[in-house]
């Protein structure tokens, strides 16, 4: 059964980033999920957790071209039957871990649609992948990393603002 959660004054609850160049903003949902499961609601939701953040270590280890997959939802689209988002694909156009412009950015080759911003942006690594060394990395399973979010797009080009924020700050 399909409900809708009303927020009120959404405007005193949302934090927007520092940076007014940065479309992303959060608002702290964990009191209202408390309240909806002890109602015995189920609630449904994926979080991206400090596990999930690329490293630098990681990151070290690909291409400045590689395929990046992000979420969200364009112009209001959605899956209206199940209320799931819309996924994309594309590649990353310059080094993921190299700042383009002397900016914590960089460049994403994809059909991006207006209303992305703030998509989040993750590099899917399969159980066994070869790096930019030509080594197979395994693993026991397909790893995502989150690696940014969406942020003003062009026609085929747009920018991907990392986090500003430690992967132990995004698990906190």
């Amino acid at each position: 059964m399909e409900e809708i959660v009303t927020v009120e004054d959404p405007g005193e609850r949302f934090a927007g980033h520092p940076d007014p160049d940065i479309d992303i903003a959060i608002m702290p949902i964990g009191g209202r999920l408390q309240q909806l499961w002890d109602a015995g609601r189920r609630v449904s939701f994926k979080a991206v957790g400090a596990d999930h953040c690329a490293t630098d270590e990681l990151l070290s280890r690909f291409e400045p071209i590689e395929p990046i997959t992000f979420v969200g939802y364009p112009d209001g689209l959605y899956d209206a039957g199940s209320l799931l988002p819309i996924v994309r694909r594309g590649h990353s156009a310059t080094a993921l871990r190299i700042d383009y412009g002397n900016k914590p950015v960089f460049l994403v080759d994809a059909s991006v649609f207006p209303g992305s911003s703030g998509s989040p942006v993750f590099l899917i690594v399969p159980a066994s992948t070869p790096d930019k060394y030509g080594n197979i990395m395994l693993g026991p399973t397909t790893k995502v990393v989150f690696l940014a979010w969406l942020r003003r797009s062009t026609i085929a080009t747009c920018r991907c603002t990392r986090p500003l924020l430690s992967c132990h700050s995004l698990g906190s």
